[in-house]
């Protein structure tokens, strides 16, 4: 049987900053490199990803020399915020139009 996502969990347990930063090491793939996209330390990145997986009760991705690898269940919290993350992106790109 196939592990479920507890979304409410989640939903209940996250700050959308963790959605961010989760999000944008997805993109990069690399917690250094999500990092300093987000102007943050790379402690700082990686201790807001433990603390996700924590709440989830789950890993999220596996990291390596290389850079990260989502898993199966991390991808589909990424499926799930990948719209809100884009939001939270595009939040104050427009100022001053």
């Amino acid at each position: 049987m196939k592990n479920q996502v507890d979304f409410e969990l989640i939903k209940s347990r996250t700050s959308l900053r963790q959605i961010e930063v989760l999000y944008m090491v997805y993109e990069t793939k690399s917690i250094s490199e999500a990092a300093a996209k987000l102007n943050m330390t790379t402690a700082n990145v990686s201790r807001m990803c433990t603390r996700f997986e924590e709440n989830c009760n789950f890993a999220v991705f596996i990291s390596r020399r290389k850079g990260v690898r989502f898993t199966e269940m991390g991808m589909d919290v990424i499926s799930k915020i990948a719209p809100l993350a884009n939001c939270i992106g595009n939040l104050g790109k427009n100022e001053g139009v």
